[in-house]
């Protein structure tokens, strides 16, 4: 993968074009060197610099399918746009949303399912509408 690492407060690990990787500060400049891509699933590090490196966090959009219980009368609820969240992953993200839009029922989230009160998560609106629009 020739794909560059972003971290926060400016740090990189940049391709080089053979395979090798180098590390780059914003305050110390240029470090070249093998760094392997395993390294991107370390969350954390030092620089030199006096910063802790730490991964930059994706943005995720997380909507909900919709439903239909029980003396809803036959209206099901549409799916729902919950917002944008950043998280390591999109499990986190759905989590953030979770705590945010229903701080109260957070316990009904169940993040191995990627579900609340049974409603999936989903990242895009095409696929949180296919069950009830």
């Amino acid at each position: 993968m020739d794909e560059t690492i972003e971290y926060k407060f400016g740090h990189k690990c940049v391709p080089n074009g053979t395979g090798d990787y180098t590390f780059v500060c914003p305050t110390k400049g240029k470090k070249p060197g093998f760094i392997p891509w395993g390294y991107r699933k370390l969350l954390t590090g030092y620089c030199k610099c006096g910063y802790v490196i730490m991964l930059q966090k994706e943005t995720f959009d997380v909507w909900m399918e919709g439903y239909l219980a029980t003396g809803m009368e036959g209206i099901p609820q549409r799916a729902t746009y919950l917002g944008s969240y950043e998280g390591d992953t999109f499990a986190d993200a759905c989590e953030a949303a979770i705590k945010d839009n229903y701080p109260n029922d957070t316990k009904l989230f169940d993040k191995t399912r990627l579900s609340w009160w049974g409603c999936r998560m989903y990242d895009n609106e095409t696929d949180a509408r296919k069950s009830f629009g």
